[in-house]
């Protein structure tokens, strides 16, 4: 295994982690903002 693609591997996984995350985040930002927290 080439740890260049071992890398290219963890950001593309830390890249989508973290777009799901500030996706989530927003969106249980929304829910409190509306009155369901």
């Amino acid at each position: 295994a080439r740890p260049i693609l071992f890398f290219a591997a963890a950001a593309v996984v830390y890249l989508i982690f973290s777009i799901v995350s500030g996706i989530g985040q927003a969106w249980l930002e929304r829910r409190a903002n509306r009155g369901y927290a």
